[in-house]
């Protein structure tokens, strides 16, 4: 009743990017440098700090994977892990760092949506489990991603807003 049993300083290494991610009994934690798995106990299964010096800026989970995008000076890639916490894919999506990550969501068939900003206008990337590009799509204009998921039929739905407060619904752009 109010003891600890154990604790890690992982906020004095790296902050929180992303809220927890829950798969069965273990839960995924990712930092600006480091990502963890955890049981239902909080006894740490697995964990693994990135690679090229990049931060972890959003992350995604399937049933399967756990799918992160991360940006330093040279660019920004994707890491894909298995639930096991082996590092099963890592790629380059961009080699250019003054693109805006804005939105990052992992779908069911294990792809990846990726909404990024650059001089004034949204790109929208589905990214395959290796985090290769599929398709994109360009949006002209400064969006923010208010959300983007993939509804039951598969589609993806896009939830943008413009600089004007208007509200877009955009379903399946180019893809």
């Amino acid at each position: 009743n109010g003891n600890i049993d154990w604790s890690r300083k992982y906020v004095n290494q790296g902050v929180f990017n992303s809220s927890p991610y829950t798969n069965k009994n273990d839960t995924v934690f990712v930092g600006d440098i480091w990502i963890m798995s955890v049981d239902s106990n909080f006894y740490i299964k697995w964990e693994d700090t990135v690679r090229n010096s990049a931060s972890f800026k959003l992350a995604g989970l399937s049933a399967d994977a756990v799918n992160l995008v991360g940006t330093n000076q040279e660019g920004v890639y994707f890491y894909s892990y298995s639930l096991d916490g082996i590092l099963k894919n890592q790629s380059t999506v961009f080699t250019d760092n003054s693109i805006h990550i804005s939105d990052f969501e992992t779908l069911t068939d294990n792809n990846s949506l990726l909404a990024c900003n650059k001089n004034n206008k949204t790109q929208l990337l589905k990214l395959d489990a290796k985090g290769l590009k599929i398709s994109d799509a360009n949006i002209g204009g400064n969006y923010k991603v208010i959300n983007m998921k993939e509804n039951k039929l598969g589609e993806t739905i896009y939830l943008l807003q413009g600089n004007d407060y208007a509200v877009f619904t955009l379903s399946t752009i180019g893809f």
